[in-house]
């Protein structure tokens, strides 16, 4: 699975998500993300994304060309302003991923059933989706319960339309909430604790009233 900024693509699943949300792609399109995303950060030339494409047919370099504007649109990017897929002229194309888009680690956690499981920088996701950072298997959890977004030295947390909310202290979210080391986040009845690693043990902060 491959997360580049608000995306994660799942080659095996072939399926990309923006924000959670999967993203319409055609069969072509997806054979030419996992492609290049494969041989990343090296270029792929022409021939070789035709031959991978479309064996033992002919078409001609508009028809990739057509792929690459499909691509390039679903990542809301253009020729003139590549963020992901970089044109190599005379060669072929390449997929970049900048530093800015790699998910770096941070110092929030989500603790649940003994498993501590790291937030990156970004969105995360917890509910019965594949896609969730914390997945929860209960009938009473959303694909999509709960959205924990990390945006500098603050993490933020939302409900994200469940049937059965998402609470925070005792309270149930409405809007964006920041979470403090120690809460107790509510999703249909599960308890899963945030902490905040100590910058100075690199363990999870101690909690003092």
């Amino acid at each position: 699975m491959l997360t580049f900024g608000e995306f994660v693509f799942d080659a095996g699943a072939r399926l990309l998500t923006r924000h959670g949300e999967a993203v319409h792609l055609t069969a072509k399109t997806v054979d030419l993300l996992a492609l290049l995303s494969s041989k990343r950060p090296d270029a792929v030339a022409k021939k070789e994304i035709h031959e991978a494409l479309w064996p033992d047919t002919f078409v001609s370099d508009v028809s990739l060309t057509t792929l690459v504007f499909e691509l390039r649109t679903a990542l809301g990017e253009s020729a003139r302003t590549p963020r992901f897929v970089r044109t190599v002229h005379g060669f072929g194309y390449a997929f970049q991923i900048d530093s800015a888009d790699l998910p770096g680690e941070t110092p929030f956690r989500l603790v649940y059933d003994g498993r501590e499981i790291a937030l990156i920088r970004g969105e995360n996701l917890i509910g019965r989706s594949r896609d969730c950072a914390l997945r929860l298997d209960s009938t009473r959890v959303s694909r999509h319960h709960a959205r924990i977004t990390v945006e500098s030295d603050a993490a933020l947390i939302e409900d994200c339309g469940s049937r059965n909310g998402t609470w925070v202290r005792g309270q149930k979210t409405h809007g964006r909430v920041r979470l403090e080391d120690g809460d107790d986040i509510g999703i249909a009845g599960i308890r899963v604790l945030f902490r905040i690693l100590s910058a100075t043990h690199g363990t999870a902060a101690t909690v003092t009233s």
